[in-house]
């Protein structure tokens, strides 16, 4: 008896409608992530090249939100979540493929037939096919709900990661100024000391002063000088993470000065107020309630497992023999609907629903959780507010008192009323109340930027 041998080869084509629009969001996903890196690759140029000689916190934020690498990732993440958005809504269309064949068959025996076919021979077949799925039980409209919570997740996660920058931003930018400012501070007291030494290095030279006086002096410049290079050191660093935060380099920021905003013009809202507020526009919580959501989507998709699926199909196509000439009775079509409903399955879906419901209640008790943690430090942070500003009221009369007595003292110290002690002790007091009025005015600034950001509205402060 002959063996048989059987040679095949087969190849398909399937344009599915899904496979086309899944290719073309592909596309768009990648023109538009290009597009945004050249942005904002080309704005990090631009504010590299065009850094202001005067760097407020507003325009630091500004800067941050267009260039901060971060926040681009991020929003590359908002780009792919709708893509799957779109692609979730594909699933109502009809799926439409084409398929073709071509089969060998090779040295059948006379005496048996293959398929009618007797004989080498070489069989090809052409079909269109197409499928849709007219009723899922609300499977596909409930996991486009679950995307679009998805798509919303994200823009809040990058609303929070955005909301962390700034708050990053102003504590590294008002610590840094605050640097520059106890610089100035040292400055201006090395040359007071510096004039007070050469004062006494002259009445030493007179016999009206002794070398105990003039070292008091020497130390006191030298101390103010340490006091320099500390600030000087805690400015430079600050100015290298700050340009960081803000996607920028280092490079050529010699020149620049941080302005820092006036105290005065500060009004909050009422705490309660900060409190609606914060409860209504913190990403944290907004991304909890999407995803609550998510979970309830998630679980009705499941919950679509108990009804029936029906689905309309349909095939039209054509075999040849040995060429590609088909005839008429060679052609095949059919039109057809089709249900499948099961009925049992050992109570998985149900197990299923209640584990996804349990998720649900794990997010709300997550988002009470969290909407407390975030009403107490609004609380807390509003309420430090309230002492500083009442503590910065005495570090200003303070300054001003200290500036009037050395004042005064200085004048009684060229008379010779004073001795060298309570120059000392004068001049100590001075600029002791100069570091801490400064202190407290950027500690309030920070704390007030913390309460921005603790009601999630940091980001409305940019201009």
């Amino acid at each position: 008896m002959k063996s048989v041998k059987i040679f095949t080869f087969c190849t398909s084509l399937a344009l599915a409608t899904s496979g086309c629009a899944s290719t073309k969001i592909d596309e768009e996903v990648n023109s538009s992530l290009k597009q945004n890196v050249e942005e904002n690759q080309k704005l990090g140029t631009e504010y590299k090249k065009r850094l202001p000689d005067v760097l407020d916190l507003n325009k630091a934020y500004d800067i941050a939100i267009k260039n901060s690498p971060s926040l681009e990732i991020i929003r590359k993440r908002v780009t792919s979540a709708e893509a799957l958005l779109k692609e979730a809504y594909s699933s109502y269309y009809p799926q439409i493929s084409v398929g073709a064949g071509a089969t060998r068959f090779n040295r059948v025996p006379n005496n048996q037939s293959f398929n009618g076919l007797i004989g080498d021979r070489e069989v090809y077949d052409l079909s269109i096919n197409a499928y849709w799925l007219v009723f899922d039980g609300f499977t596909r409209e409930n996991r486009v709900l679950s995307k679009k919570y998805d798509l919303y997740t994200t823009e809040q996660q990058l609303e929070e990661t955005q909301r962390l920058l700034l708050l990053s931003i102003s504590q590294i930018f008002l610590a840094t100024a605050n640097a520059g400012k106890q610089m100035e501070i040292s400055k201006a007291e090395e040359l007071l000391s510096r004039d007070f030494l050469k004062q006494e290095q002259l009445k030493e030279e007179e016999g009206v002063s002794n070398k105990i006086s003039v070292n008091n002096f020497k130390l006191r410049v030298n101390n103010s000088a340490i006091s320099y290079i500390k600030s000087a050191r805690d400015y430079k660093v600050g100015m290298v993470v700050l340009m960081e935060l803000l996607g920028l380099s280092y490079e050529n920021t010699s020149k620049l000065s941080l302005q820092v905003s006036s105290t005065e013009k500060v009004k909050l809202p009422s705490l309660g107020n900060c409190i609606t507020q914060a409860s209504l526009e913190r990403p944290e919580l907004k991304i909890i309630e999407s995803q609550i959501g998510s979970s309830d989507a998630v679980k009705e998709t499941v919950k679509g497992e108990y009804y029936p699926q029906v689905y309309l199909n349909g095939s039209y196509g054509g075999s040849a023999v040995d060429d590609f000439n088909y005839a008429n009775e060679d052609e095949s079509a059919y039109l057809g609907v089709y249900m499948n409903w099961n009925i049992f399955n050992g109570f998985s879906t149900t197990s299923r629903v209640n584990a996804q419901e349990a998720v649900t209640q794990s997010l709300i008790a997550e988002r009470d959780r969290v909407r407390d943690r975030i009403i107490s430090d609004v609380k807390r942070t509003y309420e430090s507010i309230n002492f500083v500003d009442k503590r910065l009221v005495y570090e200003l009369n303070n300054t001003l008192l200290n500036k009037e007595i050395y004042e005064q003292t200085r004048e009684q110290y060229n008379q010779g009323l004073v001795n060298i002690t309570r120059v000392n002790e004068v001049l100590t007091d001075y600029f002791v109340a100069e570091r801490a009025h400064t202190l407290a005015k950027i500690e309030l600034l920070t704390l007030i930027e913390q309460l921005y950001a603790a009601m999630g509205t940091i980001n409305d402060t940019t201009e």
